[in-house]
Parts: C-alpha cells; sequence; structure tokens
C-alpha cells in the first residue's frame, strides 16, 4: 500500500448521508489529498514532526496525531462559541479513522494542522490539542480516581 491508499472508501464510516463528514481537502487535488505536499511517508514524518509529534514509532504517531484531530474537531464543532476567537486559516472539521494508517483523511487534517500553525505562530497544534483536552467534559485530566480508590 502506498500513501494515501489508506481507507478511500472507510468502513465503519461508511458513505452516503449519514456518514460523517471528513476533513476537507483543501488542495482541491484529484487524488483526494496534497500530492505536492505529501510525495511520500519522510514528508508525512516531516510534517508530524513540524506540528510537535515526536518520536520513533511512525504508525503510533499518525495515530495519536489521528485522535488529537478527532478531538479538537468534535470541539470546535460542538462548542463553536468557545473558539470563535481563534483566528483559524482553516476550520479544523471531520474525523479520521483512527488507526495508524496514512490516508486521505489523515493527511488532509495534517495539511490543515500545519497550515494553520504556519499561519499562526502563537497558536500551535500542540496548544491547540491542550486548548481542547482541557475544557468541557473532563479529556483534560490526568489522572481520573474512582471511589475504590480512596482510602
Amino acid at each position: 500500500m502506498s500513501i494515501g491508499d489508506a481507507h478511500n472508501c472507510c468502513p465503519p464510516y461508511g458513505k452516503g448521508p449519514n456518514s460523517p463528514m471528513r476533513p476537507p481537502n483543501i488542495s482541491g487535488d484529484d487524488a483526494g489529498y496534497n500530492t505536492r505536499l505529501f510525495r511520500n511517508e519522510d514528508d508525512v514524518l516531516m510534517a508530524l514532526r513540524y506540528i510537535g509529534y515526536t518520536g520513533d514509532d511512525g504508525n503510533g504517531m499518525v495515530r495519536l496525531f489521528q485522535r488529537h484531530w478527532n478531538r479538537v474537531s468534535m470541539k470546535v464543532s460542538n462548542q463553536p462559541e468557545r473558539y470563535r476567537d481563534i483566528p483559524f486559516t482553516y476550520m479544523p472539521a471531520g474525523l479520521a479513522m483512527i488507526d495508524g494508517e496514512i490516508g486521505p483523511q489523515t493527511l488532509n487534517a495534517l495539511e490543515i494542522a500545519m497550515l494553520n500553525q504556519r499561519m499562526n505562530e502563537a497558536l500551535s497544534w500542540v496548544s491547540l490539542v491542550e486548548i481542547a483536552s482541557a475544557t468541557g467534559s473532563g479529556y483534560g485530566r490526568r489522572r481520573v480516581y474512582n471511589a475504590a480508590e480512596r482510602r
């Protein structure tokens, strides 16, 4: 499988009116993602490092980015009033399958994250993930204790 081939038709998302929106192809490239920006896996790795991911496990970094993208995208779409003052170049939208694979959805999301960071240096992708994780439903907690652990 080559770059961009993962999950072109993606279960469980499926197709049709009930499938969730996917990250938009802002490049308009016929391949479904920006083929000039993402020519190979090394380009994807460099993009992930540019927005703040580290490590040797490429699939793990992709999976973590997918998870973070979905969190940010859902928070922005579900609570737009909380994020209206953030000067997005491109609004994070749509969901990417969390599978660690490099497909068009992930590449489109990665391009949007990169451009938002590049156009507004004060708002890094990592800070946006922290903001989305800390607001609302408790996802920002470092440790959740349960009653069985209390002494």
